[in-house]
């Protein structure tokens, strides 16, 4: 009986660590706790995987970019986006939200631009 319990206390623990470590990562997350900070695109790289037989799959274009925290100090961060074109180019402006504390921790929002 005892040891149905802890089984039970630890996958209930185990579970509310996932959805708190997923909770934070969310976008949701860095808009209501973090802090607003105006970036821009300062590269563009194209990823391109294939498959098990040589073929293109998944174009990927990963988009670095830099923002200054209210320190004035310079942080990077990248991420990724799925597309056959990317719409973003050096220089371009990006909205990034990151954690007042922990700066590192950021993301971009970019605005896709409608063909």
């Amino acid at each position: 009986m005892t040891f149905v319990f802890i089984s039970i206390c630890l996958c209930v623990i185990f579970i509310v660590y996932v959805a708190i470590s997923i909770w934070m990562s969310s976008d949701e997350y860095f808009r209501k706790n973090g802090k607003r900070a105006e970036g821009f695109v300062s590269s563009v790289q194209s990823a391109h995987r294939k498959d098990v037989y040589g073929n293109t799959i998944r174009p990927e274009f990963i988009i670095c970019y830099q923002f200054r925290d209210e320190q004035e100090r310079i942080w990077r961060g990248k991420l990724s986006m799925r597309s056959r074109v990317c719409s973003m180019k050096e220089g371009d402006r990006v909205e990034v939200h990151y954690i007042p504390d922990k700066p590192h921790r950021n993301k971009a929002q970019i605005a896709y631009k409608q063909n």
